[in-house]
């Protein structure tokens, strides 16, 4: 749910950031021509030029994700003041870290004999076999393996290939402890998705923090990881009640008692002509039911009433999904021994967690997600009565 989206959002934030930076950059320049205010608006004007360079390239970074560049991502620091400043929920800030970890691994990070440069260190070196830039585009190829086979062929492309693998082994950074913290991430959170417990999730933050994650960040990857985490281990929790078949006990009725129990069910239900006589509440609907059985209806006859009543003003829970949820919530867990209810709990809690941290319009979405959720498990449990009648016979014992 918040993987792309969650990236949509921040890269909005940015782009209005940087016309934000860059319509203060203009205001203060014109400040600046006044001379007597020359040096404290020019100060000010390398610190929006300075962001306005930053947030660009965080652009660029974002439109380039779904590319193989070759490029590895360190700047954790200051993406953790770009996520505070975006406002992101927990769920959308941990998504993003994770997000720059997993480019770093699909950029050979983790592997040893891969050489990494610095494109600083580029800019400032001066090539005898090729300009700036175009050293630039051989070292992000990232078959540069099979330039080096084709150079073989080519003595041209092979002083450059060679002067290249030259400058690497000279100004290739350290980023060995760079390196083991991706590492730990990635056998602590991405090899155990769904499997990392307490001790992952410390690892996973030690190593965001040694990458300079900042605690603000950090707190909201943390709520995110345990959240995860908590609700596996109450998903493990939950046992799966069985409830033993039971058969109401047939006692005799005596006519005054037949005939009060007839006049009962009929403020609600035209056992006759199979007819409700009112809109019930799922409570009534349980109470009508233990009337039913008492009076010693045949079981075709108890299944007419819950079809009519199942069928009778589907209209309501349309309306208003998540009560809908909450008051069939126990129904839901009476069921979780089949996968697929299991699943559409799954989600509904999710979807439940989500509408108190989300916005107006994302509340509305959540809100039909939850609509479709209940959808499915009305389909799935149709014709399906034994939870009613369960809470029915143990009203009776009541």
């Amino acid at each position: 749910m918040y993987s792309q989206k969650a990236i949509q959002k921040f890269y909005n934030y940015l782009k209005i950031y940087r016309q934000e930076t860059y319509d203060g950059f203009l205001g203060g320049a014109l400040l600046a021509l006044d001379e007597t205010k020359t040096v404290k608006y020019t100060e000010a004007l390398k610190q929006l030029d300075k962001e306005y360079t930053i947030v660009n390239n965080f652009i660029h970074l974002v439109e380039e994700l779904n590319q193989d560049t070759g490029k590895i991502f360190l700047d954790f620091n200051v993406l953790s003041k770009l996520l505070e400043k975006a406002k992101l929920n927990a769920k959308e800030c941990t998504y993003i870290i994770f997000t720059m970890v997993q480019k770093n691994i699909k950029a050979h990070v983790l592997e040893e004999d891969t050489i990494f440069v610095d494109i600083n260190d580029v800019n400032n070196y001066r090539f005898k076999t090729m300009s700036k830039k175009e050293a630039c585009s051989l070292i992000l190829d990232k078959e540069i393996r099979n330039l080096s086979l084709q150079a073989e062929m080519d003595p041209i492309l092979k002083e450059k290939i060679d002067e290249i693998l030259s400058f690497s082994e000279k100004h290739a950074p350290n980023i060995n402890h760079f390196r083991q913290n991706n590492a730990i991430i990635q056998s602590s959170y991405f090899e155990k998705i769904n499997t990392f417990d307490d001790q992952d999730i410390k690892k996973i933050l030690q190593s965001l923090k040694n990458m300079k994650v900042s605690e603000n960040i950090l707190k909201y990857v943390e709520i995110t990881l345990k959240k995860n985490y908590q609700k596996r281990q109450e998903a493990k929790k939950e046992k799966t009640i069985i409830l033993k078949k039971e058969t109401p006990k047939k006692t005799l009725l005596s006519d005054k008692e037949y005939k009060t129990l007839r006049k009962e069910l009929g403020k609600y239900y035209n056992l006759y002509h199979n007819k409700l006589l009112k809109e019930l509440t799922n409570k009534e609907m349980i109470y009508c039911l233990s009337l039913l059985y008492q009076l010693g209806l045949e079981e075709s006859e108890i299944n007419n009433f819950l079809s009519r009543y199942h069928y009778s003003n589907p209209s309501q829970r349309l309306e208003n999904p998540i009560k809908d949820f909450l008051t069939q919530f126990e129904k839901i867990n009476y069921y979780q021994d089949n996968d697929k209810m299991q699943e559409i709990k799954h989600n509904l809690l999710e979807y439940m967690t989500d509408i108190f941290i989300v916005d107006d319009e994302e509340y509305l979405w959540v809100k039909e997600e939850i609509k479709k959720e209940m959808n499915q498990l009305y389909h799935l449990l149709k014709g399906n009565y034994n939870y009613e009648k369960n809470i029915a016979k143990k009203l009776i014992k009541k």
